[in-house]
């Protein structure tokens, strides 16, 4: 008896080096997705994995029950599937499902649309949580309700994003027994098993039928117009120019005018990075092909900007611009009415945002401070983001040449 627990004990201690092993392994494998957000937070919960194996490896007497309590498994099958990812872009991002409620979400990838959650489950648990007989546990059926949900709140680019789920260590099909089912014997039997993996791909497909059933209709986008277009605009061919995007577009900094030494640092500042990564190429590029849309707020704002500090040929930039955009009118989004203000969340952004909002239409912007403020209060915006350029026509006048 003796040398069978002597024998237990050195296998336990085996399979924890095995774990603490595996642990540095995803340390390394995570170091080529330093830049995605969230790698720091998902690399940490693997360091106090490795901590906590480490502890119990220097105990005295290690259980088999201690090793299974890591989450060490579940964060090695996070790691796997974030190499399998195309273009992931966050890792553990949390969503809001209501004014309260959240879920993570454990990888965002393809830029953004689609989530990716594990499923770490063995297949008993997966099996009996699949038909509600795990009490005090959320059925699979509840879980992938919640994320559709967050999912129908956190659109990316307008557009759903794709929820997929993956299972973690269900190789073998799991076959659903209905003998406790009292009308299972009405059921077709000739129809093969159906594993668990399968039901869970059919519950998620049910959901996302219902939730599609109940989309709301999106705001006309003509009827917000000040003057009514030709042609019926849709959301998808449209994009709204932010002040800062105008701004951008028609200053002199981004139209050759960057060889000046001006006496201000942030001039200086803004044409050296010109130089190196010029920014109007990406903004026609962004326009090419597209319906200019802004707001009245922000045609009134920069009308009046460029009036006071424009110089002659940025006004003459903005003649041939203005002609190119149409206007609507100053609309809030719900959620847009909602978000309170702040330092970085002023009354003329979230007008300006909201009406971009309200249209359904992505807004180009270098306002990544009122992006950023809005997404920690859980509104995500659809925006292309580019660098901020400043109208500098007039202070070459006190400038000296390079």
């Amino acid at each position: 008896m003796a040398e069978k627990i002597e024998s237990s004990d050195a296998e336990i201690r085996e399979l924890i080096h095995n774990r603490i092993k595996e642990g540095y392994q995803l340390q390394s494998c995570l170091k080529h997705y330093s830049s995605v957000s969230g790698a720091g937070k998902l690399e940490r919960r693997i360091t106090a994995e490795i901590k906590f194996l480490e502890k119990l490896l220097k105990s005295g007497n290690p259980k088999r029950e201690h090793v299974s309590s890591s989450n060490l498994q579940s964060l090695a099958a996070i790691v796997n599937l974030l190499s399998r990812c195309n273009e992931p872009v966050a890792l553990l991002r949390s969503f809001p499902i209501g004014d309260s409620e959240r879920i993570v979400v454990d990888i965002v990838s393809n830029g953004g649309s689609t989530w990716n959650k594990v499923i770490a489950r063995n297949p008993e648990a997966l099996l009996q949580i699949t038909f509600n007989k795990c009490y005090g546990q959320k059925s699979i059926v509840d879980q992938a309700g919640e994320y559709l949900k967050a999912a129908s709140r956190n659109l990316h680019l307008f557009q759903r994003v794709i929820v997929e789920g993956e299972r973690q260590h269900i190789d073998e099909p799991v076959c659903i027994d209905d003998t406790e089912d009292t009308e299972s014997d009405e059921e077709d039997v000739s129809t093969p098993p159906m594993d668990a993996t399968q039901r869970l791909s059919l519950q998620f497909d049910a959901i996302e039928k219902s939730e599609e059933d109940r989309r709301d209709v999106r705001l006309s986008i003509n009827d917000a117009c000040l003057v009514a277009p030709d042609i019926p605009l849709i959301a998808e061919d449209c994009v709204f120019l932010d002040l800062t995007a105008i701004v951008t577009y028609v200053s002199n900094i981004t139209n050759g005018g960057t060889n000046f030494i001006f006496d201000k640092p942030i001039y200086n500042q803004q044409a050296e990075w010109e130089r190196l990564q010029p920014v109007k190429p990406k903004l026609e590029q962004l326009f090419t092909g597209k319906i200019l849309l802004t707001c009245q707020t922000a045609m009134r704002e920069f009308e009046d900007l460029i009036n006071v500090i424009g110089g002659p040929r940025e006004r003459q930039r903005w003649d041939v611009l203005r002609k190119q955009i149409i206007v609507t009118k100053d609309i809030l989004s719900p959620r847009f009415e909602d978000l309170p203000l702040s330092a970085s969340v002023k009354e003329r952004s979230r007008v300006i945002f909201g009406t971009a909002d309200a249209l359904q239409v992505v807004i180009i912007t270098a306002n990544t401070s009122f992006v950023r403020s809005a997404a920690e209060q859980g509104v995500n915006i659809a925006a292309f983001l580019h660098e901020a350029r400043v109208l500098t026509e007039m202070k070459e006048k006190t400038a000296c040449p390079l």
